[in-house]
């Protein structure tokens, strides 16, 4: 399940919520790591619509499944060699890659990017008392109840201080519903100027 066009934890605490996006650099670790599974004609589907040999696709598959069935790590045959998903937007793409790096019961702290992302969550759950986490797994009450400002802004510093990337920053304050109020001073165009940590626009 993605939260607001995002992969996420959200962390429940008593009164109020805050969300931190997932943020997929597209370093290719999952796909040079991961083969999921796929069912023969899927396999032949997804080669057809790619314009690929379907028949040297299919025994690719079979091959690296067979791999993988003996515990080892098996490169994606749809991974292109430029390092992204070949079927990033395909209809047949996988709900576990749909969700990695969620996808793992605890998320898989293999990904570069997640283990940057649990640092960012441990840094704002850190002493801050009874709160329920969840994600893109499994989130059983999509409603968001935003913090005050006072608490907006606690855990806003809590977030910076964590030193979150510029795309972090922007989505945050877009799936926290802090970005775009006039006059706001948690806006990321507020603070990407106003900061001198060597944030920029990208």
């Amino acid at each position: 399940m993605e939260y607001r066009g995002f992969l996420f934890t959200k962390i429940e605490f008593r009164d109020f919520d805050i969300v931190v996006p997932f943020v997929c650099t597209c370093c290719g670790w999952c796909c040079e790591h991961y083969l999921p599974r796929f069912t023969e004609s899927e396999v032949l589907r997804i080669a057809e619509d790619a314009h690929r040999q379907c028949d040297d696709t299919l025994r690719q598959y079979l091959e690296g499944y067979e791999k993988k069935r003996h515990g080892r790590d098996v490169r994606c045959v749809f991974l292109l060699a430029s390092g992204l998903c070949g079927i990033h937007d395909h209809p047949l793409r996988p709900e576990v890659c749909r969700l990695y790096p969620f996808s793992f019961r605890d998320g898989d702290e293999r990904c570069p990017p997640f283990r940057n992302h649990r640092r960012i969550v441990a840094a704002l759950t850190a002493n801050a008392g009874t709160l329920e986490l969840y994600d893109s797994s499994f989130c059983p009450d999509e409603e968001f109840r935003p913090p005050s400002e006072g608490r907006a802004i606690f855990f806003w510093k809590r977030f910076i201080a964590a030193k979150p990337s510029p795309v972090l920053v922007r989505k945050y304050l877009v799936i926290n519903e802090l970005d775009g109020v006039p006059g706001n001073s948690l806006s990321a165009g507020h603070f990407i100027a106003q900061n001198n940590s060597g944030y920029s626009r990208q």
